[in-house]
C-alpha cells in the first residue's frame, strides 16, 4: 500500500508541475500577445488626442500584431505628414490672404463675418458686431437690392457699393462680388464678399 501511496504522490506531484508549466506558458503567451496590443492601444489613443511625437516600438513579427503595430506606424507618419502640409498650406492661404489689395471677406450663410483680410478691415471698419448685409444696408447705396445677394441661385453676383455719408478717411466706392459656397447638401455654407475701391 505504501508503494501505491508513494505512486500516488508522484503522479499528483508530476500533475501539479505540468498544471504549474501549463499555467506559466499560457501566462507567457498571453503576455506575449496582450502586451504589444496593450502598447497600441496607448499608442493609438496618443495619436487620437494629437501627440504625433509618440512612439511605437514596431514589433518585428509577421503575424497580426507586428502587421497591425507596423500599420499603425504608417498610418501616424501619414497623419503627421499630412498635418504638416496643411499648416504649411494654411499659412500661405492667411499671408496670401492678408496681402491682398482687394477686401475679402467670408461671412456664414446667416452673413455673420467668419473671417476677413486686412483690406476688407479698412474698407469696412471691421469687425462688426451686425451681419454684414445690415451693415452694408446701414452704410451703402447699392447698384442692386442687397437682398437678392441671399438668393444661393445667384452664383456670382457683380454690383457697385456707394458710402451713403462721404468719408475722407475711408474709401467710398466699390466694385463688389459675391460668390455663394454650396455644400453637397445643396445648402449654403458661406458667401465670399469680395471689393475693390474704385
Amino acid at each position: 500500500m505504501s508503494g501505491l501511496t508513494t505512486l500516488n504522490h508522484r503522479i499528483i506531484l508530476i500533475s501539479v508541475i505540468g498544471l504549474l508549466v501549463i499555467f506559466i506558458a499560457i501566462f507567457k503567451v498571453s503576455t506575449m500577445i496582450t502586451n504589444p496590443i496593450a502598447n497600441i492601444t496607448n499608442y493609438a489613443k496618443r495619436i487620437a488626442s494629437g501627440d504625433f511625437a509618440a512612439k511605437l516600438k514596431e514589433i518585428k513579427s509577421n503575424d497580426e500584431v507586428g502587421v497591425l503595430s507596423h500599420t499603425f506606424i504608417k498610418l501616424k507618419d501619414s497623419i503627421s505628414t499630412s498635418m504638416e502640409r496643411l499648416v504649411e498650406e494654411k499659412e500661405i492661404f492667411r499671408l496670401v490672404f492678408s496681402q491682398m489689395s482687394d477686401g475679402i471677406v467670408i461671412t456664414g450663410p446667416s452673413w455673420k463675418v467668419l473671417q476677413h483680410n486686412d483690406a476688407a478691415a479698412k474698407f469696412f471698419s471691421l469687425p462688426i458686431k451686425i451681419s454684414l448685409l445690415d451693415y452694408l444696408d446701414s452704410n451703402f447705396e447699392s447698384s442692386i437690392p442687397l437682398v437678392a445677394l441671399m438668393n444661393p441661385e445667384n452664383q456670382k453676383s457683380l454690383f457697385k457699393l456707394s458710402r451713403k455719408e462721404a468719408s475722407k478717411k475711408l474709401p467710398n466706392n466699390f466694385e463688389c462680388n459675391v460668390a455663394p459656397i454650396i455644400g453637397e447638401n445643396r445648402q449654403v455654407k458661406a458667401f465670399v464678399f469680395n471689393m475693390r475701391r474704385v
